[in-house]
Order: structure tokens, then sequence, then C-alpha cells
């Protein structure tokens, strides 16, 4: 081997053996974290790690049990994928809550991380958001038995068998729109009959997108440092700049739907229990915080039909929004922190019991590319006239080679 690639070796050994020393340190500096990190037994080949940070942890109870689950395809020397749990805050943003980094993405990885998952959570039913996958399919009802299950709108979206060029694209597309936004399995099996949430985990993988190339432990510490930066501005921009009982998205939405049922005609049937027309008539339990139209239920925040009903009581409307919504709980999500970890102590050199070895870089599933993959600009399109040297080709005048 050239000297050059045993100096990459000694590199790449060196940071996979930092990852012993990152989960000391945060279980150490990170109260309550719950990390999970596993070599391969007799080799020390790293197989997988699990991180929760102890913030994460405790911050999961103002949240709403909804949690997006991810995997995301690194790039780096030794490939791998990142499994990811996003949820939801107070203000309808993406709250990292927990993270993996494994081999590939298989079935037996996806029980692996529920397993952990569950040792992180309350005991609350969760609605679990992912894309189909072998894995979680089978996985959710193992582990989470009782929690509810759907599907990633736009992987299915993108799943449709019909291109975008197809004369018959648009019509699939609105009824796919009208039985993805059903709210009554009626209205459901009508929009399906016919055709006979873009989701807050892209976020994250937006984000890690400039890091697919690092190593785990670079990886691992560029997540951290992220999230604790994100918490810290979020803090700050909810004690300083939220100043009403609900958090700016969801108080904007409460008004809009105050207005919306402004001039509707409430009639009340019995205590709590209201009639009206809109123009379909519509009755709403403010007991049961249901409504005929299965939106309070559904989005777990009162509809245009609710709030004209409690109006006509007089009484608290923010009595009837779940404290998810509220700034209270939204500052109460970010008040915990993650401190920092730094590295001026972290050993040069590791005994060959600490060692970690670099994993074995695992093809993909399926057969082999003949042909690489082209970007886009190295993708061929229609010959163009160039104005400047007035020949066809691939340029013009614009993008007319200097040479």
């Amino acid at each position: 081997m050239p000297v050059e690639g045993k100096k990459q070796y000694g590199d790449d050994l060196k940071s996979y053996s930092d990852l012993t020393w990152y989960v000391k340190a945060i279980e150490e500096i990170i109260p309550d974290s719950y990390v999970k990190f596993e070599v391969e037994d007799g080799t020390s080949i790293f197989q997988r790690i699990f991180v929760c940070f102890g913030a994460c942890k405790h911050s999961y109870m103002y949240l709403r049990p909804m949690i997006y689950l991810d995997a995301i395809f690194l790039t780096g020397r030794y490939k791998g994928t990142l499994m990811v749990a996003t949820c939801v805050n107070g203000n309808n943003g993406f709250y990292p809550f927990s993270f993996a980094i494994v081999s590939s993405e298989n079935k037996d990885n996806w029980f692996w991380f529920l397993e952990n998952l569950q040792q992180v959570v309350d005991g609350r039913q969760i609605v679990f958001l992912n894309d189909r996958h072998e894995g979680l399919l089978q996985g959710i009802p193992k582990y989470f038995p009782n929690s509810y299950h759907s599907y990633y709108f736009y992987h299915i979206k993108c799943n449709l068998p019909i291109g975008s060029g197809d004369a018959n694209s648009k019509p699939v597309l609105d009824l796919f729109y009208k039985a993805s936004y059903s709210y009554t399995p009626a209205n459901f099996e009508e929009a399906l009959y016919s055709a006979h949430s873009s989701t807050l985990a892209e976020s994250f993988n937006n984000w890690v997108l400039p890091f697919k190339k690092l190593h785990a432990f670079a990886l691992l510490d560029a997540i951290r440092y992220f999230v604790m930066n994100m918490m810290s501005e979020r803090r700050i921009e909810g004690l300083e700049n939220f100043n009403t009982r609900l958090t700016p998205e969801y108080e904007a939405l409460l008004k809009e739907n105050i207005d919306i049922g402004r001039t509707w005609n409430v009639v009340q049937s019995m205590e709590r229990l209201y009639e009206f027309r809109s123009p379909r008539t519509h009755f709403v339990d403010l007991l049961q915080k249901t409504c005929t139209c299965h939106r309070w239920r559904v989005n777990g925040f009162p509809c245009a039909h609710a709030c004209a009903a409690i109006q006509s009581t007089r009484e608290d409307i923010y009595s009837f929004v779940e404290p998810y919504f509220t700034t209270e709980w939204y500052n109460r999500t970010y008040q915990e922190i993650i401190f920092p970890i730094p590295n001026y102590d972290k050993p040069k050199f590791y005994d060959p019991s600490d060692r970690v070895i670099v994993p074995i870089l695992v093809p993909p599933p399926g057969r082999r590319r003949t042909q690489r993959m082209k970007s886009s600009w190295e993708k061929q399109k229609r010959p163009m006239m160039c104005t400047k040297c007035f020949t066809l080709g691939h340029h013009n005048r614009a993008i007319f080679p200097m040479i």
C-alpha cells in the first residue's frame, strides 16, 4: 500500500477510535444522555451508534407525540446510513430528537433503532410517519404496538406510477391530494374510487447534506454542535419575541379560524353541543373536543367550527387549545441545555484494546450500475444556437467557453 494510503487509513482509524472517547464525554458532560455504541466482538470493527442527548430526552414531554423516521445515505469513504427521529415543536418547526449511524438501512438496523428509541420516549401513544421501509412496517407494531402509523406524503407522491409529462398526471395528482387530505373514511373512499405531510424530516436531511462525507466522529460532533446552537437560538427567540399565549404560527391560525366562523349562525342543542351551517351543517361537541369535520381531532387544534361554537359561549378560547401550542410549553421545550464538549483532553493515541476499526464497506443492494450517474450540468441538452460564435452546440452567448 502506498504511504499516502497508510496515512489515510491511520487517520480513519484514529477518527473511529475517537468515538470511544466521545461516548464517554457525552455521558459525563451532558446529563442523562442515552448512548448505545456497538462494535463487533473480537475484531472491534465499528457497527452502529445511537445518540439521544439528555436535553432532547427531557424536552420530549413538551412536544406532540408525533415522530418522523427517515434514513440518510452517507457518501463518505466508508458510506453507512444516518437514521434520524425528528419531532415538531409548538411553532410547527422541526425538532431533532435522536439519531444513529449504522452500516446500512435494513430490517435489523431499524429494529435496533426502534428498540433504543423505546428507551427515550414516554408512555404516550405516538404517531409515526415514515417512508414505508420493510424494517419500519414490521418494527413499529413490534416495539410500539399501541402507536399510530402513517406514511410520508412526499415519498408516496414521488412513487406514483405516472410521469409528470403524462397527459393525466394533473388529474391523478389532484385526486391524490384529495385522498391524502380527507378527514373521513367516506371522503377517502370517494377520492380513491375516482382515481381507480410534506415532512419535517426533509428539513433535517437538507441540513445534513453538507456533512454526509464526514466520518462518524466528525458527523456526530457536527450534529451536536447544530442541535446545541439551534436550542440556544430558539430559547432566546421564545423568551424575547414570543409575546402571545400561543406561538406565532398557531396564534395566527387561531385568529384566522375565528374570522372564518364569525358570520356563522350557531344554535345550541344542549349543554356543550352546538349546530350551525357553514354552509354545510356541522355540530361541535366542546366536552369531547370533536367536530363533524374531524379537523379538530386530526390536527389537535380547534377548527373554524369549534372556534365559532366557543365564541358563542364567551368562554376563554385558549382553554380549548392543547398546551403543546402555547408559548409557555415552547419555552419549556428549549429550557434544557446541551453543554459544549471541548476536545483539549482527547487522547492522541489509543491502546489496542480501545481502538475501533473502521467499518467494512458494504455495497448497496441491487445490480451495480454500468455507467456512473451524471450531474445535472453534465447531461446533454438539446442543441442551441450561440449568437457569439454562430455555431450549433450546447452553449449560448452567456456561457460561451473562453478557450
